[in-house]
């Protein structure tokens, strides 16, 4: 496959980068599987059950789940993996070993158990001694990490199966893989950079998917954030920096539409008559390609609107990637894409509070303190007040100004069996399970 984003190595803290995601869906496996209708499963244990008021749990770790040949997934392990994991959520239980299987019994909490250990976040995983590679449940592991190209190899081969899996850093509108019919995915390629061949050779699917992009503000002067928020010209920024992009799906909240609370249309903006600022310079970093003259023309009409000064910084999106989660970061404006793979609340709200990881250098003791509330909402009718309250307060704190949800068309070669084209969730393919 080719791709824009790679990943530096492959860990569960990167699960929150849509290349990292797409990555650990090959290597990892988390506890449990929860569907778009609530259903609940696991992949890593023979048996599991819980009492009617979500107090008690036992699970039972499958006889034939490891990391390796030589790192089972067995009883202690899951038992040392829950002691650890449990407190980075918030939750308290009491963990003890029965037999072959491990029991947990919670004071209070337990009913968000089953959600938050079916996050890629917290799969279970185990280093190396290559610190860029991660061991996980999942079919495949890495064999190595380039700054290029990132090659799996499955754990146990299957005829009729991708034994392998390249992924390739796309290397912009000249790399000569976008040649390559051997490519069985271009899909994380950029959408005005695919060949056009792909229309005719290709299965095609529309897809709506549960993501939000936006512009994300991070400067600590709530007065520069909230010029930028409200002057910033949502339609001309999409053009600037999608210019061959088109079929933008206005959206008010970062919540794509899909995920309850989302509505459509653009966010409220009130850009007020400005005067000159001695703020410094703002940085805009710019991750995209063919796009450096039509995104200088707009800011300097911004520039010109605003009297805030902003710059451009240029990183590929791998390195933007790294830095967006690492501080200091070096610029204060950035383009960034929210996305989940079933309509949950923490994949949107969570990175603002540094679940799983922090985003911006600031903060705000409000957003988290809503954050936390939802969290421990149980009542729908709480949840939805808790939803509200953050739609809101990241409005009013002008930290994030939602540009468009993301609906595109997918390609796959014919003839694969196996392949969800499902909606929302077709960029995430779960390689194992697809035969030729």
């Amino acid at each position: 496959m080719l791709a824009v984003g790679l990943p530096h190595r492959v860990s569960p803290d990167l699960a929150i980068l849509n290349m990292g995601f797409y990555l650990l869906k090959q290597t990892h496996e988390p506890l449990f599987r929860m569907d778009m209708d609530g259903s609940v499963s696991s992949k890593v244990l023979t048996h599991w059950e819980r009492s009617p008021d979500s107090k008690s749990f036992t699970l039972c770790p499958s006889e034939g789940a490891a990391f390796d040949a030589d790192s089972p997934f067995d009883t202690a392990f899951l038992k040392r993996y829950l002691m650890i994991n449990l407190p980075k959520v918030g939750l308290r239980a009491n963990v003890r070993t029965e037999g072959r299987c491990v029991h947990l019994d919670f004071q209070r909490g337990g009913d968000r158990f089953l959600g938050e250990f079916s996050k890629m976040e917290l799969a279970p995983t185990l280093p190396t001694e290559n610190p860029k590679i991660e061991l996980g449940l999942g079919s495949y592991r890495a064999d190595s990490v380039e700054q290029d190209v990132i090659h799996l190899v499955r754990k146990h081969p299957r005829a009729g199966g991708f034994d392998e899996i390249h992924m390739y850093a796309f290397q912009g509108p000249e790399d000569p893989r976008l040649k390559d019919r051997g490519i069985e995915d271009f899909n994380r390629v950029y959408v005005d950079q695919l060949p056009a061949w792909l229309a005719s050779d290709y299965i095609v699917r529309d897809v709506a998917l549960l993501q939000s992009i936006v512009l994300l503000i991070d400067h600590p002067n709530k007065s520069v954030r909230r010029r930028v928020y409200h002057c910033i010209d949502i339609k001309e920024l999409r053009r600037a920096y999608m210019p061959k992009q088109t079929g933008f799906h206005d959206i008010r909240s970062i919540l794509p539409l899909g995920v309850e609370g989302a509505s459509g249309g653009q966010a409220a903006q009130d850009c007020a008559q400005t005067t000159p600022t001695t703020s410094h310079p703002l940085v805009f970093v710019n991750w995209k390609k063919g796009n450096r003259e039509s995104l200088s023309n707009y800011l300097s009409r911004f520039e010109e609107r605003t009297h805030l000064t902003v710059s451009i910084s240029t990183l590929t999106e791998s390195d933007f990637a790294t830095a967006l989660i690492s501080s200091p970061r070096p610029f204060n404006l950035s383009i960034v894409a929210f996305d989940a793979v079933k309509p949950d609340y923490d994949s949107f709200f969570g990175p603002f509070s540094g679940d799983p990881v922090e985003i911006s250098d600031y903060h705000s003791l409000r957003v988290r303190a809503a954050y936390k509330d939802l969290k421990i909402a149980s009542e729908e009718q709480e949840i939805q007040r808790a939803v509200s309250n953050l739609n809101q307060l990241l409005a009013d704190e002008a930290w994030a100004l939602p540009l468009y949800q993301e609906v595109r068309r997918f390609y796959y070669p014919k003839g694969l069996r196996g392949l969800s084209l499902g909606e929302n969730f077709v960029e995430y393919p779960e390689i194992a399970g697809i035969s030729f």
